[in-house]
């Protein structure tokens, strides 16, 4: 990988142009918030037949389920093989949903 200016000027540019699409697809191509956040909470509110909290930033919860549960949606990004950030995944409710992101691509395990 080539560490000059200008090539990371470039790989930026390219990284910018791929998120602002994303962000575009999902209907939010103004926001500010991480572009995996915003995917698996559309992915989440759409297998649960639900819908966006009205605040993108709301405390607690991110998805109203039709029956008018709260979920609030988490995702982890982390390589093949051991994990790298240290998180511990817990889960205190009885519907449990995880995302997880590896090599780029999304998994569900139930799906």
């Amino acid at each position: 990988m080539n560490t000059d200016a200008g090539s990371l000027i470039k790989y930026f540019q390219e990284y910018w142009r791929a998120r602002l699409a994303l962000l575009e697809r999902l209907g939010c191509p103004h926001s500010n918030r991480d572009p995996l956040a915003e995917f698996s909470e559309r992915l989440v509110a759409s297998l649960l037949g639900g819908r966006l909290a009205e605040s993108r930033v709301e405390k607690g919860y991110d998805v109203l389920r039709p029956d008018s549960g709260r979920v609030q949606v988490k995702y982890l990004a982390n390589p093949d093989g051991t994990w790298v950030n240290g998180h511990t995944v817990r889960f205190t409710r009885i519907w449990k949903l995880t995302l997880w992101f590896s090599s780029w691509a999304c998994s569900l395990p139930w799906y």
